[in-house]
């Protein structure tokens, strides 16, 4: 780290701090004086930490030890415990914070260095290395991971994708967003779908012709549009996967059932805003089927509204429609 550079950990109101969630930032001078650091926690009010640099045989960071004034013996176990062995830093060996001592501070016998709900703690620097490399790895195979079902997801798309020339009507009169449900009728053109009934798949963009335009990709129809060399999209593969936030709660029961969409008000993006209504229960028929979660961190079965895995389940048009019930 270059000179006048101090490694801090900022707290954001209402949230306790953590360890490993750090920012680089300028400082004009040095955090190690008692009376500098006297001054600055006074302007500060307790939210920025005082850095503490790593060592050859020692990585430092600030571990939450109480919430509120009650110890957090869960998190303190997890990190003492744990497979890194984590070791409060005696006071004794910081003397340039010594304001901050505390003792028998949050059930931790001894003196240590306490700052708000935080404890200054260490643990061993080839275990921190070794956990740092074992996290890049992770990283590094969950990145792949993603990549490679991102290019497949992509190609599943190009394969399932249907192009219709004159696939909507000029001047029609609604306007139809990006993986909205679409209807193709017996003269060839797509209109929105109708929750509750048949659709022929979602709609996936168009191109065309008018004042001002030419030729060029769009997510959305315009309502009233009027064009020339219109190219609809859509996907009718019963198999493509989609995801949908549901717009009330759903348990992991919910596998297997049916429900219909609901519209949305839709957005200045261009996709559809469309949500997945109320299960139809066994033996009944749904616009989609649930096949499962959306596994992204803070989506669980039992939220307000989970986002779910859904393939298109009350097909007609391209493809035969067998009216599926829900098991």
């Amino acid at each position: 780290m270059s000179e006048g550079m101090e490694e801090v950990v900022r707290r954001k109101p209402g949230r306790p701090p953590r360890g490993d969630r750090a920012e680089l930032r300028p400082t004009s001078t040095s955090l190690r004086s008692s009376e500098e650091f006297g001054e600055f926690r006074e302007f500060e009010d307790h939210t920025i930490l005082p850095n503490v640099a790593d060592t050859k045989e020692w990585h430092y960071c600030w571990i939450r030890a109480t919430v509120n004034g009650v110890m957090d013996g869960k998190n303190l176990n997890r990190h003492i415990n744990g497979n890194v062995r984590y070791e409060p830093v005696p006071a004794s060996e910081m003397p340039g914070l010594v304001h901050f001592r505390a003792t028998n501070a949050a059930g931790i016998n001894g003196d240590v260095i306490q700052v708000d709900d935080v404890v200054l703690m260490r643990c061993r620097q080839e275990i921190h290395q070794r956990q740092m490399r074992y996290y890049d790895h992770q990283a590094s195979v969950k990145s792949q991971d993603l990549k490679t079902k991102t290019q497949a997801s992509m190609k599943d798309h190009e394969r399932s994708k249907v192009m219709l020339q004159g696939g909507i009507a000029s001047g029609y009169n609604a306007t139809i967003r990006y993986y909205d449900p679409v209807v193709l009728n017996a003269n060839g053109t797509l209109t929105i779908a109708t929750p509750g009934s048949a659709f022929s798949g979602v709609f996936i963009g168009c191109e065309y012709d008018a004042v001002g335009r030419t030729g060029r990709l769009s997510r959305i129809w315009p309502a009233n549009q009027v064009a020339t060399n219109i190219v609809a999209y859509m996907i009718s593969d019963p198999s493509m996967e989609f995801t949908v936030q549901a717009n009330a709660s759903l348990a992991l029961t919910a596998i297997g059932d049916e429900a219909n969409w609901v519209t949305g008000a839709g957005n200045a993006s261009g996709y559809s805003t469309a949500a997945l209504g109320a299960l139809v229960g066994a033996g009944n028929t749904g616009d989609f089927r649930v096949t499962g979660l959306y596994e992204i961190p803070g989506n669980q079965w039992g939220d307000a509204f989970p986002i779910v895995r859904v393939t298109m389940n009350r097909l007609t048009g391209l493809l035969p429609y067998a009216g599926a019930v829900a098991v």
